[in-house]
């Protein structure tokens, strides 16, 4: 689910940065919206980070003495691994401070900052090699000996996070920076968290790779909260499971309870579930507990639960001729989004006059002067219908028809 909304946020930046703009207002709409992107991508590489730590972790750290020792080579190229992705992000993280430093400091237009510093002066072209490297490098950790085997890891990375591994250095430079300021540092947000995609992918075929060699013989507990995803659209329904993997699969056990949020769950099958509609936007977290007794001890026992997640507001930008002005009597081109939504789930409304057309693009006509009020509203995965935003244009007479 995370990775079609990905897709949905790529292709509506792609959609917005190829469209002209002439307006100030609209310009200052989409860096808002890149803006507030950004925000989105950081929030999701910190939680992407640390999953991928506390997954090396579970899976090496805290197995048994004698496990540990027949994972140690697969241990090691696990955190090979995750140093070549912290020089990746390190590098990312200094560009994107040099490139601030030069639009707080410049008059010029950022997009011709964002182009000299990126593209012309060659910074654009070596990230892509910097990265393309870290990724060998990490295939490399991963010890495959079998040559297609790697090069089909390869093509699977490729294939996910195709406009950061899998185009050449000039179409990359256009899909990254080509732009604003603004976007620009929007796109460096992204690559880390692309790049973050491609290590959880190598480094799951480590673990892959440690447990299929070794015999494992755990004698602990695993409470786990799972999401349904990370990150949400504000209004979207937000699903959890709870559960407990009890280790070896034969220990006998049972449940005394399990809550999430505040609230106290219904388990099926050993499975709490939890839901509710998100609705306030930024980073937010949910603790919990499971508790319960081991068969030979008969001794309660509770272990804490946690996940976190992103809620992202969408932002309504609608593009005229005019700032909030359209006019009497003719047709008047509207191009209408809502960032993070598809066309289909963006209804729009107004209180006068006729709205026709598809999204993006509409075509309003209004027969007298005054006052028209828009509505845009925002169709969510669980059926709800909200208004994002609402909109007054003034409505004039044309100057032709004016002056008569």
């Amino acid at each position: 689910m995370l990775k079609d909304l990905k897709h949905c946020l790529l292709l509506l930046l792609w959609v917005i940065t190829t469209t002209s703009c002439s307006n100030s207002d609209n310009n200052r709409a989409d860096n808002y919206t890149f803006r507030s992107l950004k925000q989105s991508f950081d929030a999701e590489v910190i939680v992407s980070g640390k999953a991928i730590r506390e997954q090396i972790e579970i899976n090496f750290v805290k197995a048994p003495k004698f496990t540990r020792e027949k994972m140690v080579p697969s241990h090691n190229a696990a955190l090979s691994v995750e140093k070549e992705c912290d020089k990746i992000l390190d590098i990312i993280r200094a560009v994107e401070d040099s490139l601030d430093a030069l639009l707080i400091d410049s008059s010029k237009r950022d997009d011709r900052i964002v182009r000299s510093f990126m593209v012309d002066e060659g910074r654009s072209k070596r990230l892509k090699n910097l990265i393309d490297d870290a990724l060998e490098n990490m295939l490399d950790s991963t010890g495959l000996r079998d040559t297609r085997r790697r090069q089909q890891l390869r093509e699977e990375i490729k294939g996910k996070h195709q406009d950061v591994f899998g185009i050449d250095s000039i179409l990359w430079s256009q899909v990254h920076f080509q732009g604003s300021g603004d976007k620009a540092k929007m796109e460096l947000s992204r690559l880390k968290l692309e790049f973050l995609g491609a290590t959880k992918m190598v480094v799951d075929n480590i673990i892959e790779g440690a447990n299929s060699g070794t015999s494992c013989g755990y004698s602990r507990e695993l409470a786990l909260a799972i999401p349904n995803t990370s990150f949400l659209i504000s209004g979207d329904r937000l699903e959890a499971s709870v559960l407990l993997a009890m280790l070896p699969d034969t220990a006998e056990y049972k449940l005394l309870g399990m809550r999430l949020g505040g609230k106290e769950l219904d388990i099926r099958n050993g499975v709490g579930s939890y839901a509710e509609t998100v609705t306030t936007p930024g980073m937010h977290r949910r603790d919990g507990s499971v508790s319960f007794i081991h068969a030979q001890d008969n001794y309660p026992q509770t272990r804490n639960v946690r996940f976190e997640y992103f809620v992202w507001e969408p932002v309504v930008s609608v593009k005229t001729t005019g700032p909030r002005i359209i006019y009497a009597g003719v047709p008047n081109q509207l191009d209408i989004r809502a960032s993070g939504l598809f066309y289909n789930q963006v209804h729009v409304t107004v209180d006068k006059g006729t709205l026709t057309g598809i999204g993006p693009d509409y075509v309003l006509e209004v027969e007298d002067t005054g006052i028209v009020t828009m509505s845009v509203c925002g169709k969510f995965k669980n059926g709800l219908m909200r208004e994002l935003d609402t909109v007054v244009f003034e409505v004039r007479r044309p100057q032709n028809q004016a002056t008569k």
